[in-house]
């Protein structure tokens, strides 16, 4: 004798809205920052690939306090804190370390100077090796698989990035070694096609081929990267590339470009013209300019901030200056050594400044965020989806959260 067992149709209904609730919950967790990077799926140095600083995340209000407190590898010197599903990055000088959310470290690994970025789509992190382009499992660091064939010997790696089954890479020239009478003169962009992940025994892929290369004739290229397009500088031309790498020369003059940031819309750029001081400019692409003004004459150059409300951030050593691209100039604050910063959504300008973290609003407000007691912070501060601060002094890392 067999015995059926009836369900009510009413139980078959709420089982269902109860798993397809579940599922949507999953898709759309609020700790998949693939979904909150505004440029795209890249994270790196300045962010993203457009190099404008910004993070679609809010400061949370209240007081706040440490969380945890985790020890670095000795000899990190670290200058750059990334978060993403659950795991955090710290790079520092030839040698990254990966941490959980809980500050518990996981795996530190050396690499040559250059671009390293996570690729929040794929859940690996890239950075340039004696073996050549690696990707680590951002879960746990062990290697996925070797990108070996990238041209050139004597290239420091300085923009790594992923789109689908699309690498590119920026390689410039440098001395051979440091007594060397030879001058770097060419970079390279480069194009690689994945079509499926397969590896021989060293972890090398198999499956891959070069798709384009293109030649730049100086070493001193800077690129950023918005969507399909790709913005190259050196001296004298901006030139933008489609994915297939087809150059278009939007703009030609005497000129020496230092920094550079993208949006949708805009080509922002510091640029040294003839031998006038320094200037911000900002270009659509196809090279018409839209604003110009006039910045401090310092020794280094970062790439421009972009607020939310499109406003213009210039960070200087111990200033920062904020200009509009329809008012011109709006203000200027005074600071103390800023180390590191990142835009976020409500545009709040976080910055760790001296033993601060301090947030400026876009009327230059500064707002008190948190004092370290006993050490500096010497890396972007990166406040990620749960509303928590990762930060990295010389020897720790920080996990800040507001008070409960």
């Amino acid at each position: 004798m067999t015995c059926k067992l009836k369900i009510p149709f009413i139980v078959i209904q709420i089982f269902c809205a109860v798993f397809f609730y579940a599922s949507f919950c999953q898709q759309n967790s609020p700790t998949d920052l693939s979904k909150q990077i505004t440029g795209n799926s890249m994270l790196r140095k300045f962010i993203n690939d457009n190099l404008n600083s910004r993070l679609n995340n809010k400061l949370t209000d209240g007081i706040w306090e440490v969380k945890w407190i985790s020890p670095l590898v000795k000899g990190l010197n670290p200058d750059l804190v990334i978060n993403s599903n659950d795991r955090i990055l710290v790079k520092g000088s030839g040698v990254w370390q990966l941490f959980n959310n809980e500050g518990k470290p996981l795996v530190s690994e050396g690499f040559n100077d250059g671009d390293i970025s996570i690729d929040t789509t794929n859940n690996l992190i890239y950075c340039d090796t004696k073996n050549g382009i690696t990707a680590y499992n951002l879960s746990d660091g062990k290697i996925k698989f070797i990108l070996s064939e990238i041209y050139g010997i004597n290239y420091i790696r300085s923009f790594i990035s992923r789109h689908n089954n699309q690498f590119m890479v920026l390689s410039n020239e440098i001395e051979p070694h440091p007594h060397s009478d030879y001058k770097p003169e060419n970079s390279y962009i480069e194009t690689q096609i994945l079509s499926a992940i397969e590896t021989d025994y060293l972890g090398i892929l198999k499956s891959v081929s070069r798709e384009k290369i293109y030649e730049l004739p100086s070493d001193k290229v800077i690129i950023a990267k918005n969507d399909d397009n790709i913005v190259a500088s050196y001296s004298g031309k901006i030139e933008v590339l489609n994915k297939e790498l087809k150059p278009k020369i939007i703009y030609e003059n005497h000129f020496i470009p230092f920094s550079m940031s993208l949006n949708e819309q805009y080509i922002y750029m510091i640029m040294k013209v003839n031998d006038r001081n320094p200037e911000l400019r900002v270009y659509n692409y196809s090279g018409q300019e839209v604003f110009k003004s006039e910045v401090p004459l310092i020794e280094n150059y970062f790439p421009p901030v972009l607020g939310f409300n499109n406003n213009i951030y210039i960070i200087l050593k111990n200033k920062i200056q904020v200009y509009s691209p329809d008012k011109g100039f709006l203000w200027e604050k005074s600071t103390g050594n800023i180390t590191g910063w990142i835009m976020l959504a409500d545009n709040y300008l976080l910055v760790s400044e001296d033993k601060y973290l301090f947030a400026f609003d876009e009327k230059g407000e500064r707002r008190f965020v948190f004092m370290f007691e006993h050490e500096l912070p010497v890396t972007n501060p990166f406040l990620n989806s749960d509303g928590e601060i990762f930060v990295a002094t010389q020897s720790n890392l920080y996990c800040l959260r507001v008070k409960k």
